[in-house]
């Protein structure tokens, strides 16, 4: 739905469905049972249920709709996985070291890319097509003329390898309460170390002597290798770790990810606090001397301490959150926080209306941003995507059913960590550990054979992207920075995994990220996105693997019960690939391909214009055999080779192959080789584009061109034309009401069919939402304003001298020309007293000479 997002990520998908099959295949090979389903799982299944018929009867655009099925599918099976086979301690660990690692990683690598990959953009915004053609070379096709490519670069949000800054922050804003988490457990458990040794070395001292007794602490104090468990080194890099991840969420500038976050570092600091508190007290209860209790620096009046250490983490936690507002009101990319809260209040109340129109099944998966501006405010100019509020999402997109399923599975899991609130020891140790000395010995090479596997693939799923041109420099830059981010994680992944980390503390500080982000989710998007959906529920799983206690699985009599899962799963993949991934595949390569070359061919169509004939005769040459490749490549992604024909399940292949066949058709018509196919087969792609995807508008907006650039190169069937670009037009203004331009385009074909009621209407509606918009992309351009005046007053030669005026300033040399063609032969034919002026004539002959 998107030309920004790429046919790679499915590779992801189809990886955890054959994940999803080996474990099935290994259950029923080893004749191993599972452990019991809960209520999360029955949550999440129903979910899938309710997305999967909103996508049958409520979605028009089917293939996007059924791949958001096949990704709620994975976010079941990333929770059951990681609950079924992370069944030891070390598994847990080391599967929460590799997501920190990752955090870690990317938070370093959005560092690099504040200080030299977003500077460098932002030098290029100055030619908005050299950077195009930069992101293009990335993977990333953007319009240059698309007003949110210049305001994502000048904002300054970092996104790592995201896809949005909002994703990103979401991402961070869940891992970072584990990250101090453990942070604060080790440094807890150092210290309990620390007085356990020092209380050992006071009875020894007793019986030796002082002099031993120095000799020990000396020795004691020189313990610093980041190796040995007594260190207090690891919990330095431990603490920096977790402060590179909140130097990443504050670069990423998401103000709701940053506010979820000091509230959620500030709980899981408190209820550190609370769990030492709770064990002083426990050992003066019960007359014990903890290790805790009598290490030096101990308060002996504990309860009113750690009293004031609450309040001085609440009263931080408050000032943080006004520096927060603070700074945000000081940055002028950033809109104040009222102003945000009331955008969002326009997103809901318009979101509420499409749910009160589509109740029971919503509009249909991932069709959210193509129903909203029906129901946008018209002084509100954002069309978004999604209605930044996780409920309404799917409430909006799925229905009810899919809402309150969600809901369940959110609420089951919150009620099966509960446990962890109100126990204040560490909670129950899990599986020990094989150790020696204190140091964990339980071997992870599978986690870093996982981790070099997973980084390689991602370095060769970003280079399926590139762009051919310069393939070798973009390959050494960005093998470079991904071996940069690999050093990082696998630093990160050692030191995080040679960390035991157990019990109710742990599931406390991964629930408290959870809980963080699904605070984020109430007032940003991302609910199904995989990158932020998949960890939420891998951390949903981890938290409850925390509290799990070893009980037996017992073995299945028959065997129906093992043997299930692996037919349904295996059905499951298979129908994925073979309907979604594959169909995908087949066309996604040759419509990249093509993509690669759009700035290319608008750099040889700009260099043909020169004056040297023999460099405007190449760059001509050129641009036609861009154009053929440009064409030959779309085809081949909408409709396959002669050999293998198939038809695009995606509605990008046809829409731009009908908007670079009228191209094509309209450069053949400059030279007298204007192609009744051609202009056949332009037509039949845009109605093409329009079948599959019914509500989208790139479909009725790639007729609606075709059809106008028919119509003004056209001698005959011109009418016809003109009424099927009107048919386009009308469509779009139903599905976007509020669009001021749209009004106007309408009200401009309607003039051509001579139907001046209908032009009038349009017009004077085109003007009334122009007025009342705040946003200038969402105002008539100048141009526009004057050309409704100019012909309600068509004699007026000083207003037909303000339109060529404002032509030329915008940059349409061709209309320019046109209109001063037209001045000037009004300007002959009228009295001297309303004649232009010199000055005005000279001007006309320039822009005249200029066109």
């Amino acid at each position: 739905m998107d030309n920004t997002s790429s046919a790679t990520g499915l590779t992801l998908t189809l990886l955890w469905f054959l994940a999803a099959v080996g474990w099935a295949a290994w259950r029923a090979w080893s004749g191993q049972a599972s452990w019991p389903v809960s209520a999360v799982e029955g949550g999440l299944l129903a979910v899938i249920g309710a997305v999967m018929a909103s996508a049958i009867g409520a979605a028009s655009y089917k293939h996007p709709a059924w791949l958001i099925v096949s990704e709620w599918f994975v976010f079941l099976i990333a929770f059951v996985l990681v609950r079924q086979l992370a069944r030891t301690e070390g598994d847990n660990r080391r599967l929460l070291a590799a997501l920190l690692a990752s955090a870690v990683s990317l938070s370093a690598y959005a560092v690099y890319q504040r200080a030299d990959e977003l500077p460098r953009q932002r030098q290029q915004l100055d030619n908005p097509r050299q950077l195009v053609q930069t992101l293009a070379k990335q993977g990333i096709y953007v319009d240059e003329k698309d007003p949110e490519l210049a305001k994502r670069i000048q904002s300054n949000a970092v996104y790592a390898t995201f896809a949005h800054p909002n994703a990103f922050g979401s991402y961070l804003a869940l891992l970072l309460p584990a990250a101090v988490g453990l942070a604060l457990a080790s440094r807890q458990r150092w210290k309990e170390d620390r007085g356990s040794r020092i209380e050992d070395r006071g009875s020894k001292s007793e019986e030796n002597g002082g002099a031993k007794k120095a000799s020990a602490r000396s020795i004691f104090d020189s313990r610093s290798s980041i190796l040995d468990p007594g260190s207090s080194a690891r919990i330095w890099l431990l603490g920096a770790c977790a402060l590179l991840i909140a130097v990443g969420l504050w670069l990423n500038n998401g103000r709701a990810a940053i506010l979820a976050s000091i509230v959620a570092v500030g709980g899981v600091v408190a209820l550190n606090r609370t769990r030492r508190a709770s064990i002083r007290a426990r050992s003066v209860s019960d007359g014990s001397a903890s290790p805790v209790a009598n290490a030096p620096g101990s308060d002996g009046n504990a309860p009113r301490s750690d009293k004031w250490r609450l309040l001085g983490v609440a009263t931080a936690v408050v000032a943080v959150i006004l520096l927060v507002l603070f700074l945000n009101r000081t940055d002028a990319l950033k809109e104040e926080a009222p102003a945000t809260m009331q955008k969002r209040l326009d997103y809901w109340s318009a979101t509420w209306s499409m749910i009160r129109d589509h109740p029971w099944l919503g509009v249909g998966p991932g069709h959210f941003g193509r129903f909203y501006p029906r129901y946008m405010k018209e002084t509100a100019f954002q069309k978004i995507k999604d209605p930044h509020n996780f409920v309404l999402e799917i409430w909006s997109t799925c229905g009810i059913f899919a809402v309150l399923a969600l809901l369940v599975a959110v609420v089951a899991f919150f009620w099966q960590i509960r446990r962890a609130w109100f126990d204040t020891e560490n909670g129950p140790e899990k599986e020990k550990e094989p150790s020696k000395g204190g140091v964990l010995v339980e071997s992870g090479w599978p986690f870093y054979v996982g981790g070099m596997l997973g980084l390689l693939l991602a370095l060769v799923l970003w280079s399926l992207d590139l762009s051919k041109e310069n393939l070798k420099d973009q390959m050494i830059v960005g093998g470079c920075l991904a071996g940069m981010r690999s050093l990082v994680w696998f630093a990160s992944f050692g030191l995080f995994e040679s960390i035991s980390w157990t019990g109710s503390s742990r599931a406390r500080a991964l629930t408290i990220g959870v809980i963080a982000l699904l605070a984020t989710l109430l007032v940003s998007g991302g609910i199904v996105y995989p990158s932020v959906a998949q960890p939420l529920w891998i951390m949903a799983a981890l938290a409850v693997n925390s509290l799990a206690q070893p009980i037996p699985v017992p073995r299945p009599t028959g065997w129906l019960p093992i043997m299930a899962p692996l037919p349904v799963i295996g059905a499951i993949c298979l129908g994925f690939y073979v309907f979604i991934y594959s169909p995908v595949a087949s066309c996604s390569s040759p419509l990249r391909e093509a993509r690669s070359y759009y700035g290319t061919y608008a750099v040889k169509v700009e260099e043909a214009r020169a004056r040297s004939a023999t460099v405007a005769q190449k760059a001509s040459s050129d641009a036609q055999k861009t154009l053929d490749h440009i064409i030959n490549q779309l085809k081949l992604s909408a409709l396959g080779t002669l050999k293998q024909k198939h038809e695009a399940v995606l509605a990008d292949p046809y829409v731009e192959l009908a908007e670079w066949l009228a191209v094509e058709w309209e450069r053949n018509h400059q030279h007298g080789e204007a192609q009744i196919e051609v202009r056949q087969n332009a037509r039949s792609a845009a109605e093409h584009a329009i079948r599959l995807d019914l509500e989208g508008p790139a479909g009725y907006w790639a007729k609606y061109h075709v059809n106008m650039t028919f119509a003004k190169g056209a001698k005959t069937e011109v009418h016809k034309f003109y009424e099927d670009a009107a048919n386009a037009m009308e469509q779009l203004v139903k599905r976007d009401p509020t669009e001021a331009r749209l009004h106007f385009e309408l009200g401009d074909v309607r003039f051509q069919l001579n139907d001046l009621a209908s032009w009038e209407k349009e017009s004077e509606e085109a003007l009334r939402l122009d007025q009342i918009a705040t946003e200038p992309t969402r105002q008539l351009r100048r141009s526009q304003r004057l050309l409704i005046m100019s012909r309600r007053d068509p004699s007026n030669l000083g207003l037909r001298f303000e339109l060529a005026q404002a032509i030329y300033q915008e940059g349409d040399m061709e209309r320019g020309k046109k209109a001063a063609e037209e001045v000037q032969r009004m300007d002959q034919e009228t009295n001297p007293p309303s004649r232009l002026t010199d000055s005005q004539r000279q001007q006309v002959q320039v822009w005249l000479k200029s066109g």
